[in-house]
Formats: C-alpha cells, sequence, structure tokens
C-alpha cells in the first residue's frame, strides 16, 4: 500500500492487507460483541426502545408489520403501519428475531453484529487512506468501543444504518463498477434506514467521490444504479403506500426534528456530562490536537481536506434532523484517522494519541460492563421478582399491560403479552398512576420500573445510584427494581415501598 502522505483524496486499492485487518477487526469485534449481549445484556436499556423494538417483535411472531408498542398522544391518528419512522430497521431486525428467536440476547446479538459489520468498515476506509494495519485496526477499535460506551441512545436505527454507511463508503473508489455501484446502493440504503445520517452521508460520500471524478460519467450512472435499487427496497419496506407513509412520517419528525441550535445546545451538555467527559469531549480535544499537529507538520494537503469534510458533516448533521449527538460518537471516533491518519505511522505522538482515545472510550465501557456483571451475578432476588411479575400478568386476559423499556426487556424477554402498551412517550393517563396511586379498571396494570416511578413521585421514589465501582457511585439502571401494579394487587421488590 502506497504512502499518501502527498495525497488529498482517500482513494487508494485496497489491498490483502487491508482486507485481513479489516476481516480480523470483525471478528474480534463480533466476539467482544457477542459476550457482552450474552453475558452481560448489553447495550443497556433505554426509554425509547419499545419503539424501536415493538414493529420487529410485531413481525417477528406474526409475520404482520405493524404498529406495537408505540403511543404517543401527540399522534393519535398514526394507524397500524408503523411508518413513523422508515422500516428498513424494523424488518431487518424482524427478520433477525424469526432466525434466532425472539428474546433479549436475541435483539442484543443483532446490534452487536451492527457494530462489528460498521468497526469493519472504519478499517476499510483507513485503509482507502492509506493508514497502517496497526492505526486501521485501532480506529476501528475505538469505533467499536464509542458504540458501547454511548449506551445512553439505546436500540436505535443508527448501527445498522452505520453499518451499511461504513462498508458502502470505502467501495466508492473501486475501479469495478459492480463494487461501487454498491456502495452507493449501501450509503443510500443507510441514509433511508436512518434518516438523520443524511449530513454525514452527504459530507463523507461527497470527499469520496470527488476522488474519483476522473470517471465522472461511469461515477454518476452509478449512483443512479445505487440510488434507484435503494428507493425500491424503501419502496417495497412500505408497500408503496407513499402518501400514508409521508403523512405520518412528516407528522412524527415535526415533533421530533430539534432545531440546529438547541442540538449544538444539547450536544454541549452531552459533552460536559457523565461518561461524555471521556468519550465525546475528551476525544474531541484529543482529535483537534492531532489535527494541529498534522498541520504543523505540513500534511495540510490531507488534513485540511478531511477537517473541512469532519465540520462539514457535523453542520449539515445539525440542519438534516438535528440530531448530531447521536451520531457525532460514531463519527468522531471514527474521524480519529481524518485528523491525524496522514501522519507517519511510527511518530510517536500518533501513537500516543491513538493510545489516548482507547483509554478515553474504553473507561466508560469498562465501568459500565463491571456494574453489569455486579448486577446480573448479585442480585438473584431481583430476577425472582421478575419471574413473580411476569407469571402474574400471564395468569389475567389484561385488556391493557402498561410496560416501560426495563421490564420490556428483564420481565418479559422482549415477548410482552399482545395488549402491551408502552410508556415511553408518557401518554396522558399515565401520570393518573401519581395520584391515584393504583388503576381504578380491573383490566389495566402497569409494569414499570423505579426510574420511571421516580419520575412520577420523587419524594417517594427517589433515584438512588444502581451501582458502586470503584469507590464511585454511577447512575447506571443495569438491573432496575420493578413493580407489578393492577387494582387487585401490588407486587414490589424486597422491601421496596409503594
Amino acid at each position: 500500500m502506497k504512502s499518501v502522505n502527498n495525497a488529498i483524496f482517500p482513494n487508494i486499492a485496497l489491498d490483502a492487507a487491508a482486507i485481513r485487518t479489516a476481516a480480523i477487526v470483525a471478528l474480534v469485534t463480533f466476539a467482544l460483541g457477542l459476550a457482552l449481549a450474552i453475558g452481560l445484556w448489553m447495550p443497556g436499556a433505554v426509554h425509547t426502545d419499545p419503539f424501536f423494538i415493538g414493529p420487529a417483535i410485531r413481525f417477528a411472531t406474526t409475520g404482520e408489520m405493524k404498529n406495537f408498542l408505540f403511543d404517543w398522544d401527540a399522534l393519535p391518528n398514526i394507524g397500524d403501519r408503523p411508518f413513523w419512522y422508515t422500516p428498513i430497521n424494523f424488518y431487518a431486525l424482524g427478520y433477525w428475531l424469526t432466525a434466532f428467536g425472539c428474546s433479549t440476547v436475541s435483539v442484543l446479538c443483532f446490534y452487536a453484529t451492527a457494530a462489528a459489520v460498521s468497526s469493519a468498515g472504519v478499517s476499510l476506509m483507513l485503509s482507502r487512506l492509506g493508514c497502517s494495519p496497526l492505526w486501521c485496526f485501532g480506529g476501528a477499535i475505538v469505533s467499536w468501543t464509542s458504540f458501547y460506551a454511548a449506551t445512553r441512545y439505546g436500540l436505535r436505527p443508527e448501527p445498522l444504518a452505520l453499518a451499511f454507511f461504513f462498508i458502502g463508503l470505502p467501495l466508492i473508489p473501486s475501479s469495478r463498477n459492480v463494487l461501487q455501484c454498491t456502495g452507493f446502493f449501501l450509503i443510500g440504503l443507510g441514509v433511508i434506514t436512518a434518516p438523520r445520517l443524511t449530513g454525514w452521508a452527504v459530507a463523507f460520500a461527497g470527499l469520496f467521490v470527488i476522488g474519483v471524478l476522473d470517471r465522472v460519467r461511469t461515477v454518476a450512472r452509478n449512483v443512479a444504479v445505487g440510488g434507484v435499487l435503494a428507493l425500491l427496497l424503501f419502496s417495497l419496506s412500505i408497500g408503496f403506500e407513499f402518501a400514508a407513509f409521508y403523512e405520518v412520517f412528516s407528522a412524527h419528525a415535526a415533533l421530533r426534528t430539534r432545531p440546529p441550535y438547541n442540538s449544538q445546545m444539547l450536544l454541549m451538555a452531552s459533552m460536559t456530562s457523565g461518561f461524555g467527559k471521556f468519550n465525546w469531549l475528551g476525544v474531541g480535544i484529543v482529535l483537534l490536537l492531532g489535527a494541529a499537529a498534522s498541520l504543523l507538520l505540513g500534511y495540510w494537503r490531507s488534513v485540511g481536506p478531511l477537517l473541512i469534510t469532519f465540520v462539514l458533516g457535523y453542520i449539515l448533521s445539525l440542519f438534516t434532523g438535528g440530531y448530531g449527538t447521536v451520531l457525532f460518537i460514531y463519527v468522531a471516533a471514527m474521524g480519529v484517522w481524518g485528523m491525524s491518519g496522514p501522519a507517519p505511522s511510527a511518530a510517536p505522538w500518533r501513537r500516543l494519541m491513538l493510545a489516548i482515545c482507547v483509554v478515553l472510550v474504553g473507561a466508560p465501557l469498562i465501568v459500565v460492563a463491571t456494574s453489569y456483571f455486579q448486577a446480573a451475578y448479585r442480585s438473584p432476588e431481583l430476577w425472582a421478582n421478575y419471574r413473580n411479575i411476569e407469571s402474574e400478568v400471564r395468569s389475567h386476559q389484561w385488556r391493557e399491560v402498561w410496560l416501560d423499556t426495563f421490564s420490556l426487556r428483564y420481565v418479559f424477554d422482549m415477548k410482552p403479552p399482545d395488549t402491551a402498551r408502552s410508556t415511553a412517550a408518557m401518554p396522558l393517563r399515565l401520570p393518573k398512576l401519581a395520584y391515584e396511586q393504583v388503576p381504578s379498571d380491573p383490566d389495566i396494570s402497569f409494569v414499570v420500573s423505579q426510574r420511571l416511578l421516580h419520575a412520577l413521585m420523587p419524594d417517594k421514589f427517589p433515584d438512588r445510584p444502581a451501582v458502586r465501582v470503584f469507590g464511585r457511585e454511577f447512575y447506571i439502571n443495569a438491573r432496575p427494581e420493578i413493580y407489578f401494579i393492577s387494582r387487585d394487587r401490588v407486587i414490589t421488590p424486597s422491601g421496596a415501598p409503594f
């Protein structure tokens, strides 16, 4: 692989070493991801998980792609079809659950696979820049670690979208039309899977396209073919119901999309709180220092376009969905190559920079994994409570069973009753639980975590740290306390109040 010290665009040919490194990255990250998923049930639960998992569960159990566990008073006429988001991720996860069974571990293994594929794509992109196998492997591991450290975003469609995007991007410079067309198809599919990826996709795909403009007609044809194929797959996923999809999707987007300024403020708050100080702010500072060092050492022809692309991608992400906060951690970790990748691989400062990034994103993952380990193997009474609640729910024909993300995962193991409804969007009737204590209707029950009850009744249910690690307390809900509440019976964790 030739040096790219004087190159401007990522158009270095992929050789056997590059492909071998990407394969090693995929195997290592896949094995680690499976270990975290099966042994510790990571990534952790987030309150919006039922939204993004519900339709896939319904598809796996009934063969129908319909709304499930999505209740929002702001969208009362949403209908049966899950058109509040593009259904690509719903179908992909649904087919996965059909093949490997519907369970928490199965769902988490799906996301572990997406993370491994994304990491392999990052390694291939580093190779396109001419980075050494060591730097490719290290940058990919940083990216993978960031995925598991960013558990606050839950099981959203972005991991699958980024897997498509990261694999498609290094295929753009290919001299073979089939591979280049496949690359554009995967990038288009990634944008359709998670439309908030559009800003980053435009910036980074544009950088790769500029590097092959000597074949402009061929590239234009491949862009058209790949784009049409991606749109065709999307059309099939919505059953060609374009009007119905647009009505629901646009209504949901209008409610959820943040203005650029608010998105920027949210990002700054996330970077300065909790683990964000490590894997967001810390990595960001290291990247800027690496870019500055590369520029001072004379690698401006390589670093300049990449730095501009990174900044442009972030700005566009604020205007194309306002959700730069989710994608920033992936692209920031992957952006290590963009800031200092073109520098000599043997440079001591470069290796030090990579080591610092690994520590910054690895430390939160160690803390989170330690807390999950403690909770998984030192809380048998919680597991007994989960099974007791599940037995109570299964023994009665409830008209409505209201559950949150923790009960979906730990009590029902991703197999909730057909009458289940999610509390994720806090429907208007849910706050009544705080005032009435128990539902008045005998056919309605709540299976909710202590965390949700704290939001409704903070005085009665204080938000206490879930685990102590290295002498410090962390608010990590690895194994939460869960309550069953109905008119005739209340089941609480041992010693817990109600």
